[in-house]
């Protein structure tokens, strides 16, 4: 059997992944990949069994062809969060492929995908470079920007309602925390780690 990492070869470049629970108690290794170079582009799942990441369970979210341009899935950072009630998949990301000067305006892009609904908002606060869903409120998203201009104009932490696009605030004292990724922290709705 040939070895299903590397049928095709792109399932393993991973632009950006996350590993989170699912309901039954077990795990799921979640993935945006996407290269420039790629004739497909895909956000991806994979079950995590007691043997590892299993490559045959993959199950693809969203792909190329639909609202999202193809290099939204040159994702940086990837957010993952279930619904308890009604099992449903929802995903936040923002995309990396500003890096290329060709598509820089991608940068202030955050995407959604909510069960089958996909969702972009530009946002108008400089490059994401991190997002983490709330564990606290069901609807919020948290998303790190680096602000815009010579003085970095509005970098921060913001808390986003991620089916309204609404910006609901800046979170008090973030200024410092806005270059690199965040992740959800038990106790604290947000844990930054700054380059």
């Amino acid at each position: 059997m040939a070895n299903p990492w590397t049928q095709p070869v792109h399932d393993y470049l991973f632009a950006s992944f996350t590993v989170t629970p699912d309901n039954q108690g077990t795990y799921k290794l979640f993935a945006c990949y996407g290269i420039e170079d790629l004739t497909s582009y895909e956000l991806v799942g994979y079950n995590i069994d007691s043997n590892g990441v299993n490559p045959l369970s993959r199950t693809v979210y969203s792909s190329s062809g639909g609202l999202f341009p193809d290099l939204a899935y040159c994702s940086w950072q990837l957010s993952h969060k279930t619904n308890i009630t009604s099992g449903t998949e929802t995903f936040a990301w923002c995309s990396s492929s500003g890096w290329n000067a060709l598509y820089s305006n991608l940068l202030n892009h955050l995407y959604i995908l909510d069960g089958s609904t996909q969702r972009e908002f530009v946002m108008n606060y400089g490059p994401i470079t991190g997002v983490a869903f709330s564990k606290v409120d069901p609807s919020i998203v948290y998303i790190a920007c680096e602000g815009t201009g010579s003085n970095y104009t509005g970098r921060g932490i913001y808390k986003v309602n991620y089916t309204t696009g609404a910006v609901l605030g800046m979170l008090s004292g973030s200024g410092e925390y806005n270059r690199t990724w965040l992740k959800k922290s038990p106790g604290w709705p947000y844990l930054c780690c700054q380059e």
